[in-house]
């Protein structure tokens, strides 16, 4: 939805034809302005109250903090009520301002450190941990999506809090597939029921294996193994977060490196990296976190899988392993190639006369 002559008549000039904003988490939970809010309502206009529109939807927080283009910002109750075309949006009344401005000429942005925006499922919380938004939005996204397996991921995924503001019309499985599976260890697959996104294990061991290959009768290796990811290895690194919505210049930055030096933290993964193969950063900005807890949870798997080359193998099979789906961990034992250890389910791809060729990677740690 947009600001409109039909949805907001009374709107001031500078809110219309501006996207509905969609709130997810806590965005701004550090105290700075993260979203915009709209002067959907003027009294100069037409209009009753003096209103600002913080959330396209229904929201959790009771409050959220208000910042006017001076900088000045003040804390406002939340209240929910419908535009001209009947959706339900969350609105603050600047008639109750002691501090900002109440100007329909000028800009304003809010933070959201008192509570949630978008709800989850259920409708009775917040969606703020990854596995709760990614429920959330594919949901609302008319795909047909496997709500089963979403809820059994969903708790694994839940200890990345997601916070996020989407101020341009795009389809939830895009924003997902561009802002979110770049940080999270998931991958979003199709099964038979619908789509969902899969937790994926980046440091796979034997207890997580579901089945074992063995190249024999009915299995064989397709080509030779290929080394792949040496030229892309990446062990110290940088995560950019908390975009604000006055500048495109991140606020905060999280670093995990092979030491400790200037403030950096470290993990095994990149020492043994950096000793090996040498010292080689990466930096990288994100648009879906504010919390600093969880950009360091990201640099530590971003760490085991990046800080090494990989191997890529392929073997043909029957279509008795067609139950198999990206994502599952699987024992390789393969003495050509003096492998005997869990594998990573890459891809899965249908050949001729019912076979299948799976795609496999290893970590060359």
């Amino acid at each position: 939805m947009v600001v409109s002559t039909t949805t907001w008549p009374d709107a001031a000039a500078s809110a219309v034809g501006l996207p509905y904003p969609v709130i997810i988490g806590q965005p701004g939970r550090t105290g700075i302005a993260a979203a915009p809010a709209l002067y959907v309502e003027s009294v100069l206009a037409g209009g009753a109250r003096d209103l600002l529109m913080v959330a396209g939807h229904p929201v959790v927080a009771d409050s959220v903090t208000i910042y006017d283009d001076s900088g000045a910002s003040e804390s406002f109750p939340v209240e929910l009520l419908d535009d001209g075309s009947g959706q339900r949006v969350a609105v603050v009344d600047l008639g109750l301002a002691g501090t900002v401005a109440v100007d329909p000429e000028g800009s304003y942005s809010s933070s959201w450190e008192s509570g949630a925006g978008l709800l989850g499922v259920t409708g009775t919380g917040g969606a703020v941990g990854a596995g709760d938004v990614i429920l959330a939005l594919l949901a609302r996204s008319g795909l047909l999506v496997d709500l089963g397996q979403a809820a059994s991921a969903r708790d694994a995924l839940n200890g990345y809090l997601i916070d996020a503001v989407i101020d341009t019309p795009t389809a939830p499985s895009a924003w997902i597939a561009a802002a979110l599976l770049p940080i999270l260890p998931a991958a979003m697959v199709a099964g038979a029921d619908g789509w969902w996104v899969r937790p994926l294990s980046v440091r796979p061991v034997l207890a997580d294996c579901i089945a074992q290959l063995v190249p024999g009768v009915g299995i064989t290796r397709d080509g030779q193994v290929t080394g792949e990811g040496e030229s892309e290895i990446a062990n110290d690194l940088s995560l950019r977060l908390a975009i604000g919505t006055e500048t495109d210049d991140p606020t905060i930055e999280a670093r995990l490196g092979p030491t400790t030096d200037g403030g950096s933290h470290s993990s095994a993964d990149a020492v043994r990296s950096a000793s090996r193969y040498g010292v080689r950063t990466a930096s990288e900005e994100t648009v879906a976190l504010h919390d600093l807890a969880t950009a360091y949870r990201v640099l530590r798997w971003w760490a085991q899988v990046r800080a090494w080359p990989r191997w890529r193998m392929r073997y043909v099979v029957g279509p008795e392993w067609a139950w198999l789906e990206p994502g599952d961990v699987l024992r390789l034992t393969d003495s050509d190639l003096s492998i005997d250890g869990p594998v990573l389910l890459d891809a899965v791809e249908f050949g001729d006369a019912g076979t299948l060729l799976l795609e496999v990677i290893q970590w060359r740690r």
